[in-house]
């Protein structure tokens, strides 16, 4: 909340930190505190599912259980959003390498090992999740086959209704979210081909003091290292 704030995309409130000092802001020692309230307070919402009997789920709970759902396709969304890209970004370099060799050359220094194929295998599970996270829907032992409905047929479960449309609703809403918006903006993707990498090189000097951090030489610095980097 606090980046979406900072980036115009969030009410300016939540891009409030504490300590609220050009020191503290210039080493990054911040807290963001709204932002962090709001997600505590958000996370109360756990105590609704708590039962008021032994195997008797109360409607707070099952409220919560579809909350979590589509909380859960959202949070999986943002994720393929981001690999999606980290891949196109990653094309970009290898494209544009002649015209930015040097900028090109200090993003390859820093980049992990194994990309872009960590990136297409995580998008590709990310997918995969998001379209088969609700498929114990459609099995005959959680629910029933249902072709046609007749005057005669037992009512449909509502829950089973409920799930699906708590575990899917979230992929049509993203889809009308970035149609509607390249609709309404008018805007286009941008190509590997007319990226710009002139900002890697900092022509405004914000990083003048910023210091290369030297690789570690022990042996669980290099593990962690290894895992992070």
């Amino acid at each position: 909340m606090h980046y979406l704030a900072k980036a115009g995309h969030a009410p300016r409130i939540f891009a409030k930190v504490w300590p609220n000092t050009e020191r503290a802001k210039k080493e990054g020692v911040v807290v963001p505190w709204v932002g962090v309230l709001v997600t505590v307070g958000f996370s109360a919402l756990s105590f609704m599912a708590m039962r008021p009997y032994v195997d008797v789920a109360s409607h707070p709970e099952k409220i919560f259980t579809w909350i979590s759902s589509m909380s859960s396709s959202a949070y999986l969304q943002s994720w393929v959003g981001t690999l999606f890209t980290y891949v196109r970004f990653w094309r970009g370099t290898k494209v544009q390498k002649s015209m930015y060799e040097y900028e090109i050359r200090i993003i390859e220094r820093n980049r992990a090992w194994g990309q872009p194929f960590w990136a297409i295998y995580s998008l590709t599970m990310c997918c995969l999740i998001l379209v088969f996270n609700g498929w114990s829907l459609f099995n005959t032992k959680n629910g029933r086959w249902v072709i046609f409905v007749t005057p005669d047929s037992p009512p449909f479960p509502k829950d089973q209704v409920f799930k699906f449309i708590t575990n899917y609703l979230p992929l049509p809403s993203l889809m009308l979210l970035i149609f509607g918006y390249k609709f309404i903006k008018q805007s286009a993707m941008v190509r590997a081909k007319n990226m710009d990498f002139r900002g890697v090189c900092d022509p405004d000097n914000h990083l003048a003091d910023w210091k290369e951090e030297k690789p570690p030489t022990t042996f669980w610095g290099k593990v962690w290292f290894f895992l992070v980097c």
